[in-house]
Protein backbone atom coordinates (compact mmCIF):
# COMPACT_ATOMS: atom_id res chain seq x y z
CA UNK A 1 0.00 0.00 0.00
CA UNK A 2 1.62 3.07 -1.00
CA UNK A 3 1.77 6.21 1.38
CA UNK A 4 -1.40 7.89 -0.60
CA UNK A 5 -3.59 4.57 -0.15
CA UNK A 6 -2.81 4.52 3.53
CA UNK A 7 -3.82 8.06 4.16
CA UNK A 8 -7.08 7.44 1.86
CA UNK A 9 -7.68 4.23 3.97
CA UNK A 10 -6.60 6.17 7.00
CA UNK A 11 -9.43 9.30 6.09
CA UNK A 12 -12.09 6.11 5.13
CA UNK A 13 -11.59 4.71 8.69
CA UNK A 14 -11.59 8.32 10.31
CA UNK A 15 -15.11 9.16 8.73
CA UNK A 16 -16.97 5.66 9.88
CA UNK A 17 -16.10 6.10 12.88
CA UNK A 18 -17.09 9.53 13.38
CA UNK A 19 -20.38 8.05 11.14
CA UNK A 20 -20.30 5.49 14.07
CA UNK A 21 -20.45 8.29 17.10
CA UNK A 22 -23.24 10.55 15.12
CA UNK A 23 -25.14 7.46 15.04
CA UNK A 24 -25.18 6.87 18.74
CA UNK A 25 -25.19 10.37 19.70
CA UNK A 26 -28.97 9.63 21.06
CA UNK A 27 -27.74 7.84 24.21
CA UNK A 28 -25.64 11.20 25.32
CA UNK A 29 -29.15 13.46 24.36
CA UNK A 30 -31.03 10.81 26.25
CA UNK A 31 -28.89 11.19 29.68
CA UNK A 32 -29.21 15.15 29.04
CA UNK A 33 -32.75 15.36 28.91
CA UNK A 34 -33.18 12.92 31.90
CA UNK A 35 -30.46 14.87 33.89
CA UNK A 36 -32.67 18.35 32.97
CA UNK A 37 -35.72 17.00 34.82
CA UNK A 38 -33.57 16.44 38.29
CA UNK A 39 -34.33 18.15 40.90
CA UNK A 40 -32.10 16.86 43.58
CA UNK A 41 -28.84 15.07 43.61
CA UNK A 42 -30.20 12.24 44.45
CA UNK A 43 -31.81 12.09 41.10
CA UNK A 44 -29.20 12.85 39.19
CA UNK A 45 -26.87 10.18 40.51
CA UNK A 46 -30.17 7.76 39.97
CA UNK A 47 -30.54 9.01 36.32
CA UNK A 48 -27.02 8.36 35.48
CA UNK A 49 -27.10 4.71 36.52
CA UNK A 50 -30.29 3.87 35.11
CA UNK A 51 -28.50 5.35 31.52
CA UNK A 52 -25.14 3.52 32.47
CA UNK A 53 -27.29 0.38 33.04
CA UNK A 54 -29.23 0.65 29.61
CA UNK A 55 -26.27 2.35 27.57
CA UNK A 56 -22.94 0.37 28.99
CA UNK A 57 -22.61 -1.44 25.14
CA UNK A 58 -23.06 1.82 23.67
CA UNK A 59 -20.86 3.98 25.91
CA UNK A 60 -17.99 1.70 25.95
CA UNK A 61 -18.02 1.51 22.04
CA UNK A 62 -18.03 5.19 21.62
CA UNK A 63 -14.90 5.36 24.24
CA UNK A 64 -13.40 2.78 21.85
CA UNK A 65 -14.33 4.58 18.69
CA UNK A 66 -12.97 8.08 20.12
CA UNK A 67 -9.66 6.19 21.33
CA UNK A 68 -9.07 4.35 17.57
CA UNK A 69 -10.03 8.26 16.23
CA UNK A 70 -7.22 9.36 18.14
CA UNK A 71 -4.66 6.69 17.09
CA UNK A 72 -5.77 7.46 13.22
CA UNK A 73 -5.61 11.46 13.43
CA UNK A 74 -2.43 10.83 14.74
CA UNK A 75 -0.89 8.45 11.99
CA UNK A 76 -2.99 10.79 9.47
CA UNK A 77 -1.01 14.02 10.81
CA UNK A 78 2.21 11.91 10.64
CA UNK A 79 1.45 10.81 6.97
CA UNK A 80 0.68 14.38 5.74
CA UNK A 81 3.83 15.61 7.54
CA UNK A 82 6.24 12.80 5.24
CA UNK A 83 4.23 13.50 2.18
CA UNK A 84 5.05 17.56 2.74
CA UNK A 85 8.56 16.47 3.30
CA UNK A 86 8.55 14.21 0.21
CA UNK A 87 7.01 17.12 -1.52
CA UNK A 88 9.65 19.83 -0.60
CA UNK A 89 12.41 17.65 -1.63
CA UNK A 90 11.15 16.88 -4.94
CA UNK A 91 10.27 20.48 -5.17
CA UNK A 92 14.47 21.07 -4.37
CA UNK A 93 15.50 18.10 -6.93
CA UNK A 94 12.71 18.33 -9.83
CA UNK A 95 14.87 15.83 -11.93
CA UNK A 96 14.91 13.25 -9.27
CA UNK A 97 11.87 11.53 -9.18
CA UNK A 98 10.51 8.90 -6.69
CA UNK A 99 10.06 5.25 -8.48
CA UNK A 100 5.82 6.07 -7.52
CA UNK A 101 6.21 9.34 -9.24
CA UNK A 102 7.21 7.88 -12.65
CA UNK A 103 5.12 7.17 -15.64
CA UNK A 104 4.91 3.68 -16.69
CA UNK A 105 5.58 3.30 -20.92
CA UNK A 106 2.92 2.81 -22.65
CA UNK A 107 2.97 -0.05 -24.54
CA UNK A 108 1.75 0.39 -27.98
CA UNK A 109 -1.00 -1.60 -29.43
CA UNK A 110 -2.16 -2.62 -32.89
CA UNK A 111 -5.51 -1.85 -33.37
CA UNK A 112 -7.50 -3.87 -35.83
CA UNK A 113 -8.44 -3.18 -39.02
CA UNK A 114 -12.02 -2.17 -39.28
CA UNK A 115 -14.35 -3.39 -42.52
CA UNK A 116 -15.50 -0.73 -44.62
CA UNK A 117 -19.36 -1.09 -44.96
CA UNK A 118 -20.71 -0.52 -48.44
CA UNK A 119 -22.61 2.52 -48.87
CA UNK A 120 -26.01 2.35 -51.54
CA UNK A 121 -26.63 4.87 -53.57
CA UNK A 122 -29.96 5.67 -52.36
CA UNK A 123 -28.42 5.79 -48.85
CA UNK A 124 -25.30 8.40 -50.68
CA UNK A 125 -28.69 10.42 -51.72
CA UNK A 126 -30.01 10.27 -48.10
CA UNK A 127 -26.66 11.61 -46.90
CA UNK A 128 -26.25 14.46 -50.01
CA UNK A 129 -29.53 15.47 -49.97
CA UNK A 130 -29.82 15.95 -46.17
CA UNK A 131 -30.58 20.09 -45.07
CA UNK A 132 -29.26 21.27 -42.19
CA UNK A 133 -31.67 21.52 -39.42
CA UNK A 134 -32.64 25.36 -38.41
CA UNK A 135 -31.83 26.61 -35.52
CA UNK A 136 -33.20 29.19 -32.91
CA UNK A 137 -30.33 31.35 -32.35
CA UNK A 138 -30.36 34.57 -33.61
CA UNK A 139 -26.97 34.89 -35.71
CA UNK A 140 -24.31 36.66 -34.12
CA UNK A 141 -24.95 40.27 -34.92
CA UNK A 142 -22.10 41.89 -37.82
CA UNK A 143 -19.44 44.23 -36.87
CA UNK A 144 -17.83 46.61 -38.45
CA UNK A 145 -14.33 45.97 -36.65
CA UNK A 146 -15.15 48.70 -34.21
Amino acid sequence: MTTSERLDYIRGEITALKSLLRDTDYSSNKLVENLSDCETMEEVFSACQAHHNRYADVIASRREWRKKINELEAEEEEIIGQLEAEEAAAAEHPEETSEAEEIPEVEEIELPEIEEVPVTEEETEVIVDAEPEETEEDPAPETDGE
